[in-house]
């Protein structure tokens, strides 16, 4: 219960907090939503275990959200990001902070864990989510499921 309790505490404040506030030590850049999915998660900046276990997290190493290049975003398929499995092409995917920025999904693909060219960047104002994959898998799971989407509009 203390749990759940913490965790409504961060969505509440991710809607409300400028981007790099801290909160407990931890950067919260603001919320990620896919209303057709139902999935709204608070999003940190950096990939740590603790912020992991709080939510999903921008990979510092990847262009910040909005910008030129490709942002991002990784969360557990178990917590996080359980409800991607249900994401289509054409899903809106938006990000609330101190700024907010819509997003169209483009295409979704499986890769295997050591692949890292879902993280490669171009000019292009993209994000880019990641998950472990299959989703019901027991353990380390051996594959990455990744969404790719282009950025629609910045405000």
């Amino acid at each position: 219960m203390l749990q759940i309790g913490r965790y409504e505490a961060f969505e509440t404040l991710a809607t409300t907090l400028p981007a790099a506030s801290v909160l407990h030590e931890q950067a919260v850049l603001g919320r990620l939503d896919v209303a057709r999915l139902g999935l709204s998660v608070v999003v940190f900046e950096g990939d740590t275990k603790e912020n992991m276990a709080r939510g999903a997290v921008h990979l510092g190493d990847t262009a910040a959200l909005g910008s030129e290049g490709n942002a991002a975003i990784a969360g557990h398929r178990d917590s996080a990001f359980r409800l991607l499995s249900g994401i289509r092409l054409g899903d809106e995917i938006s990000i609330r902070g101190s700024k907010q920025f819509a997003y169209r999904v483009t295409g979704t693909r499986i890769v295997s864990a050591r692949d890292t060219s879902p993280l490669a960047s171009d000019e292009q104002a993209r994000l880019t989510l990641i998950t472990c994959y299959p989703f019901h898998y027991v353990g380390s799971a051996p594959q990455r499921f990744i969404v790719e989407a282009a950025l629609e509009k910045r405000q």
